[in-house]
């Protein structure tokens, strides 16, 4: 949910886990971050278990101070041809479960 998190937070997370003597630099990861803000959620395939497949979603408070995700993660193979309507559903729990804070 980092892509969630007010840019100054997310700076001090990336600052402490990516520092100057790293090799993975911080830029691009948060150039990867702004389309996941952009629309919404985060989609995986194989980044964190291989075959998996998986879709996170921030949760909200009332004053859009993020509490959490929700994510679905599923087989890969039994989500062929239902990547959409998955991400729908994960993205509309989450609004939904926002809506009560």
């Amino acid at each position: 949910q980092l892509a969630f998190m007010p840019a100054r937070e997310r700076e001090e997370i990336l600052a402490r886990h990516f520092d100057a003597g790293d090799k993975v630099p911080r830029q691009p990861l948060n150039e990867e971050l702004a389309p996941v803000r952009q629309q919404g959620y985060a989609v995986s395939e194989g980044e964190v278990d291989w075959g998996v497949w998986g879709v996170s979603a921030p949760i909200f408070n009332r004053t859009e101070r993020l509490l959490g995700g929700l994510s679905l993660m599923a087989p890969a193979v039994r989500v062929a041809g239902r990547h959409k309507s998955l991400i729908h559903t994960t993205v509309a729990a989450a609004g939904r479960i926002s809506g009560k804070f």
